[in-house]
Protein backbone atom coordinates (compact mmCIF):
# COMPACT_ATOMS: atom_id res chain seq x y z
CA UNK A 1 0.00 0.00 0.00
CA UNK A 2 1.54 3.46 -0.91
CA UNK A 3 2.20 5.73 1.55
CA UNK A 4 0.53 9.07 1.59
CA UNK A 5 2.14 12.25 2.12
CA UNK A 6 0.23 14.23 5.73
CA UNK A 7 2.00 17.49 3.77
CA UNK A 8 -1.06 19.58 2.36
CA UNK A 9 -1.26 19.07 -1.44
CA UNK A 10 -0.99 23.09 -2.00
CA UNK A 11 2.46 22.81 0.00
CA UNK A 12 5.19 22.54 -2.64
CA UNK A 13 8.30 20.46 -2.39
CA UNK A 14 11.47 21.56 -3.30
CA UNK A 15 11.56 20.45 -6.77
CA UNK A 16 8.77 22.34 -7.81
CA UNK A 17 10.25 25.53 -6.15
CA UNK A 18 13.67 25.08 -7.63
CA UNK A 19 11.89 24.77 -11.02
CA UNK A 20 10.06 27.87 -10.34
CA UNK A 21 13.48 29.56 -9.49
CA UNK A 22 14.81 28.73 -12.73
CA UNK A 23 11.89 29.52 -15.13
CA UNK A 24 11.99 33.13 -13.62
CA UNK A 25 15.73 33.53 -13.40
CA UNK A 26 15.77 33.33 -17.00
CA UNK A 27 13.39 35.98 -17.65
CA UNK A 28 14.53 39.43 -19.13
CA UNK A 29 13.84 41.06 -16.18
CA UNK A 30 15.40 38.96 -13.82
CA UNK A 31 18.63 39.14 -15.51
CA UNK A 32 18.47 42.90 -16.01
CA UNK A 33 17.55 42.89 -12.31
CA UNK A 34 20.58 41.57 -11.72
CA UNK A 35 23.13 43.42 -14.14
CA UNK A 36 21.54 46.57 -11.76
CA UNK A 37 22.43 44.57 -8.82
CA UNK A 38 25.80 44.18 -9.48
CA UNK A 39 25.94 48.24 -10.89
CA UNK A 40 25.00 49.15 -7.62
CA UNK A 41 26.98 47.07 -5.59
CA UNK A 42 29.93 48.30 -7.47
CA UNK A 43 28.90 52.09 -7.40
CA UNK A 44 28.41 51.33 -3.45
CA UNK A 45 31.67 49.65 -2.85
CA UNK A 46 33.71 52.54 -4.54
CA UNK A 47 31.99 55.04 -2.19
CA UNK A 48 32.48 52.94 0.86
CA UNK A 49 36.29 53.53 0.51
CA UNK A 50 36.45 57.24 1.18
CA UNK A 51 33.66 56.66 3.97
CA UNK A 52 34.52 56.62 7.75
CA UNK A 53 33.10 55.34 10.83
CA UNK A 54 29.97 53.81 11.18
CA UNK A 55 27.66 56.74 10.74
CA UNK A 56 29.02 57.06 7.11
CA UNK A 57 28.85 53.34 6.60
CA UNK A 58 25.23 53.58 7.69
CA UNK A 59 24.16 56.13 5.48
CA UNK A 60 25.76 54.82 2.42
CA UNK A 61 24.05 51.62 3.32
CA UNK A 62 20.38 52.90 3.96
CA UNK A 63 20.88 54.09 0.57
CA UNK A 64 21.90 51.47 -0.93
CA UNK A 65 19.22 49.35 0.25
CA UNK A 66 16.75 51.28 -1.21
CA UNK A 67 18.58 51.46 -4.60
CA UNK A 68 19.19 47.63 -4.49
CA UNK A 69 15.25 47.36 -3.95
CA UNK A 70 14.02 49.64 -6.70
CA UNK A 71 16.78 48.43 -9.30
CA UNK A 72 17.38 44.66 -7.86
CA UNK A 73 14.14 43.68 -7.17
CA UNK A 74 12.00 45.95 -8.80
CA UNK A 75 12.42 44.31 -12.57
CA UNK A 76 12.90 41.16 -11.08
CA UNK A 77 9.32 41.81 -9.47
CA UNK A 78 8.05 42.92 -12.88
CA UNK A 79 9.38 39.59 -14.47
CA UNK A 80 7.33 37.83 -11.59
CA UNK A 81 3.91 39.73 -12.63
CA UNK A 82 4.48 39.07 -16.10
CA UNK A 83 1.69 36.34 -16.73
CA UNK A 84 3.70 33.44 -14.94
CA UNK A 85 0.91 31.42 -14.37
CA UNK A 86 -0.51 31.95 -18.02
CA UNK A 87 3.24 31.18 -19.07
CA UNK A 88 3.17 27.87 -17.35
CA UNK A 89 0.00 26.29 -18.48
CA UNK A 90 0.70 27.65 -21.95
CA UNK A 91 4.23 25.99 -22.15
CA UNK A 92 2.96 22.60 -20.94
CA UNK A 93 4.57 23.15 -17.22
CA UNK A 94 1.63 23.20 -15.34
CA UNK A 95 0.39 19.82 -17.24
CA UNK A 96 3.84 18.00 -16.60
CA UNK A 97 3.72 19.10 -12.73
CA UNK A 98 0.13 17.22 -12.50
CA UNK A 99 1.17 14.06 -14.49
CA UNK A 100 4.27 13.85 -12.05
CA UNK A 101 1.35 14.22 -9.17
CA UNK A 102 1.77 17.35 -7.64
CA UNK A 103 -1.16 19.63 -7.61
CA UNK A 104 -1.80 22.27 -9.13
CA UNK A 105 -2.10 25.03 -6.60
CA UNK A 106 1.03 23.74 -5.36
CA UNK A 107 2.99 25.45 -8.48
CA UNK A 108 1.57 28.83 -7.87
CA UNK A 109 2.40 28.85 -4.25
CA UNK A 110 6.30 27.69 -5.43
CA UNK A 111 6.33 30.63 -8.05
CA UNK A 112 5.06 32.83 -5.07
CA UNK A 113 8.22 31.16 -3.04
CA UNK A 114 10.62 31.46 -6.04
CA UNK A 115 10.02 35.04 -6.11
CA UNK A 116 10.05 35.79 -2.58
CA UNK A 117 13.54 33.65 -1.64
CA UNK A 118 14.82 35.52 -4.93
CA UNK A 119 13.93 38.94 -3.89
CA UNK A 120 15.34 38.37 -0.30
CA UNK A 121 18.92 37.04 -1.66
CA UNK A 122 19.13 39.88 -3.75
CA UNK A 123 18.71 42.68 -0.73
CA UNK A 124 19.85 40.62 1.80
CA UNK A 125 22.99 39.07 -0.01
CA UNK A 126 24.55 42.50 -1.62
CA UNK A 127 23.98 44.06 2.03
CA UNK A 128 26.14 41.71 3.71
CA UNK A 129 28.96 41.75 1.14
CA UNK A 130 29.06 45.43 0.99
CA UNK A 131 29.24 45.81 4.99
CA UNK A 132 32.02 42.94 4.73
CA UNK A 133 34.09 45.05 2.42
CA UNK A 134 33.54 47.93 4.49
CA UNK A 135 35.45 46.45 7.23
CA UNK A 136 37.85 45.19 4.85
CA UNK A 137 38.68 48.43 3.72
CA UNK A 138 38.66 50.10 6.80
CA UNK A 139 36.30 52.21 6.52
CA UNK A 140 34.43 51.28 10.33
CA UNK A 141 35.68 48.67 12.90
CA UNK A 142 33.45 45.63 13.07
CA UNK A 143 32.55 46.25 16.20
CA UNK A 144 30.63 49.31 15.17
CA UNK A 145 29.02 47.65 12.30
CA UNK A 146 27.54 44.60 14.07
CA UNK A 147 23.85 46.83 15.02
CA UNK A 148 24.24 47.96 11.20
CA UNK A 149 23.96 44.32 9.82
CA UNK A 150 21.44 42.97 12.11
CA UNK A 151 19.41 45.98 11.46
CA UNK A 152 20.03 45.90 7.47
CA UNK A 153 19.38 42.58 7.18
CA UNK A 154 15.99 41.99 8.62
CA UNK A 155 15.37 45.24 6.42
CA UNK A 156 16.31 43.24 3.57
CA UNK A 157 14.50 40.06 4.40
CA UNK A 158 10.87 42.49 4.75
CA UNK A 159 11.83 44.46 1.68
CA UNK A 160 12.18 41.42 -0.23
CA UNK A 161 9.55 39.52 1.37
CA UNK A 162 7.22 42.59 0.73
CA UNK A 163 7.69 42.86 -2.71
CA UNK A 164 8.19 39.09 -3.70
CA UNK A 165 4.48 38.60 -2.43
CA UNK A 166 3.17 41.06 -4.24
CA UNK A 167 4.48 41.12 -7.71
CA UNK A 168 3.86 36.70 -7.41
CA UNK A 169 -0.02 37.58 -6.14
CA UNK A 170 -0.11 40.28 -9.23
CA UNK A 171 1.47 37.27 -11.55
CA UNK A 172 -1.38 34.81 -10.27
CA UNK A 173 -3.76 36.56 -10.38
CA UNK A 174 -3.42 39.23 -12.87
CA UNK A 175 -2.95 36.85 -15.84
CA UNK A 176 -1.46 38.97 -18.49
CA UNK A 177 -2.17 42.26 -17.34
CA UNK A 178 -0.34 41.33 -14.09
CA UNK A 179 2.59 43.76 -14.55
CA UNK A 180 0.41 46.53 -15.04
CA UNK A 181 -1.42 45.44 -11.71
CA UNK A 182 1.75 45.20 -9.92
CA UNK A 183 2.62 49.13 -11.13
CA UNK A 184 -1.17 50.21 -10.21
CA UNK A 185 -0.62 48.46 -7.20
CA UNK A 186 2.56 50.28 -6.27
CA UNK A 187 2.44 53.72 -7.40
CA UNK A 188 -1.28 54.52 -6.75
CA UNK A 189 -1.43 54.21 -2.99
CA UNK A 190 2.21 55.30 -2.87
CA UNK A 191 0.41 58.04 -4.62
CA UNK A 192 -2.90 58.50 -2.45
CA UNK A 193 -0.56 58.01 0.67
CA UNK A 194 1.43 60.58 -0.14
CA UNK A 195 -1.04 63.15 -0.60
CA UNK A 196 -2.63 62.11 2.73
CA UNK A 197 0.55 62.32 4.57
CA UNK A 198 1.24 59.55 5.37
CA UNK A 199 3.78 57.69 3.03
CA UNK A 200 3.99 54.85 5.32
CA UNK A 201 0.89 53.06 3.64
CA UNK A 202 2.39 52.71 0.40
CA UNK A 203 4.58 50.12 -0.41
CA UNK A 204 7.83 51.94 -1.26
CA UNK A 205 6.72 54.29 1.55
CA UNK A 206 7.08 51.44 3.89
CA UNK A 207 10.43 50.32 1.97
CA UNK A 208 11.71 53.62 2.92
CA UNK A 209 10.24 53.26 6.56
CA UNK A 210 11.95 49.83 7.21
CA UNK A 211 14.97 50.80 5.88
CA UNK A 212 15.43 54.49 8.07
CA UNK A 213 14.37 52.35 11.01
CA UNK A 214 17.16 50.27 10.33
CA UNK A 215 19.89 53.07 9.85
CA UNK A 216 18.29 55.01 13.45
CA UNK A 217 18.60 51.63 15.31
CA UNK A 218 21.91 50.57 13.39
CA UNK A 219 23.41 54.60 14.39
CA UNK A 220 22.02 54.46 17.51
CA UNK A 221 24.20 51.43 18.68
CA UNK A 222 27.13 52.34 16.80
CA UNK A 223 30.00 53.60 18.83
CA UNK A 224 31.58 56.96 17.37
CA UNK A 225 33.86 56.80 14.51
Amino acid sequence: MAIRSSAPVWLPREPLVALARARLRVRLGARLGFVLTGATCVLVAVLLVAARGASEVAALMSDALVWLGWLGVGPLGLAAANARAVRDRDEGIEALVVARGHDAAALGVARALAVASMAMARMAAPALGLLGWAVLVGAAPPGGLWPLTGALLLAALAVGALVGALSAACGQWGGRRGVSLLVAAVLLPWAVADALGAPGWSLPGAIGSLVELARDAAGGAAPPA
